[in-house]
């Protein structure tokens, strides 16, 4: 299972190789619309290698790079268990894939680095943020983007209490009720029976959390993306108490999780994470209303690109779905844009977005309706 955070996208990033092959696939998630899935794999790897025969590999040289994915087309059960979006990267060395909740156009790029453009949205307005689901018989994690989501398997993760913390019989520990009465929300817990009560009983909740925390920690590594919480009161206060992921919201959805589909915990969480990201964009797009018509913006690719380069660019606002081919010579800061797309040209935008987000730079990207500006590439320069 491979979650695809700022730590891989870098590490995407920084690779460069004389063929880099990146392919994005749409990718339906259930019934026998399926089917489709592996075909279009099929096809577009088939466009691949019809691409590599047109470069300098010999039929053998692509045939061993292109064998890991080929192998992968057999693996049926990989096929009925997708998510919006499915994006491949392959070098002659390494094949490595990302089931993303997003949905793509069908693409195939090769060229000396990834193109990662479609990516984008993931880390973006409507970007990524991550649902956990907390209760004592089940934990469930969900990668989110504001349209879609999709559920990752913690197969390293103990997802019950009683398998954290190796029960014969949790409710012979500690038993506990819900309480109805009067001036008590629901979600309030009386404790009765074994042990030390209330305390003992949210001692072990804590240790459980804790574990759970450890081995999420793993999975979340140098991750930015917000993390909104789902569960009865009582548990919500105890897992921020062990949790060692620091940017969890403080608005949860609060109630019983085990009661909600991943579709509506999704649509509960998004209605927390929206004003989020919302002030966040608002403040970029304000910054280049407020600068626009001066210097220190621009809508020109041959200006932009070569800021990027010297790390001028704070905010680079992009269309996700259109195209810019050229070459850029950095070491005369200078761009040349094609009309038409031919082999070993750069896709322009794509390489605007990898210089900004090198550069520490925060890159939007969005559809055409969405951007500030009738543009597809738009910039704020930090001077």
């Amino acid at each position: 299972m491979r979650l695809l955070g700022k730590k891989e996208l870098k590490s995407l990033m920084e690779q460069k190789d004389s063929h880099l092959i990146s392919m994005y696939i749409p990718t339906e998630k259930a019934g026998r619309e399926t089917r489709k899935n592996s075909i279009r794999y099929k096809n577009l790897l088939g466009e691949v290698e019809n691409q590599l025969s047109k470069t300098d590999l010999s039929p053998k040289e692509i045939s061993e790079i292109l064998n890991p994915a080929q192998r992968l087309l057999q693996d049926s059960f990989f096929w009925q268990h997708q998510s919006d979006g499915l994006a491949v990267f392959i070098t002659p060395y390494n094949f490595n894939y990302y089931r993303l909740p997003i949905k793509f156009n069908e693409e195939v790029v090769i060229n000396k680095r990834f193109y990662i453009k479609p990516l984008l949205p993931l880390f973006s307005g409507d970007g990524r943020f991550y649902i956990l689901a907390l209760s004592q018989k089940n934990i469930r994690l969900l990668q989110s983007t504001r349209y879609s989501y999709r559920e990752v398997s913690l197969e390293n993760i103990p997802t019950s209490m009683e398998e954290a913390l190796g029960y014969d019989n949790l409710e012979h520990q500690s038993q506990f009720h819900v309480a109805s009465r009067t001036g008590k929300q629901r979600g309030d817990v009386m404790f009765h029976g074994h042990g030390g009560g209330e305390d003992d009983f949210k001692e072990d909740i804590l240790r459980y959390f804790q574990r759970v925390d450890k081995s999420l920690f793993k999975i979340l590594a140098e991750e930015s993306a917000p993390l909104v919480l789902s569960g009865v009161d009582y548990v919500l206060p105890l897992f921020r108490k062990a949790s060692s992921y620091s940017p969890v919201l403080d608005n949860a959805v609060r109630g019983n999780p085990d009661e909600w589909s991943a579709e509506e915990l999704h649509k509960r969480a998004w209605e927390i994470v929206e004003p989020y990201y919302k002030q966040e964009q608002e403040k970029a797009f304000s910054q280049f209303k407020d600068l626009f018509h001066t210097q220190k913006t621009s809508q020109d690719i041959k200006k932009i690109l070569p800021a990027a380069q010297q790390g001028r660019v704070g905010f680079l606002f992009l269309d996700v779905g259109d195209h810019k081919w050229g070459t850029f010579f950095p070491d005369k800061n200078q761009v040349k844009i094609e009309k038409e797309r031919k082999p070993d040209l750069e896709e322009l935008i794509d390489l605007s977005a990898v210089k900004t987000l090198s550069q520490g730079g925060t890159v939007y990207a969005m559809n055409k309706e969405e951007m500030p500006v009738k543009s597809s590439v738009a910039a704020v320069f930090r001077w």
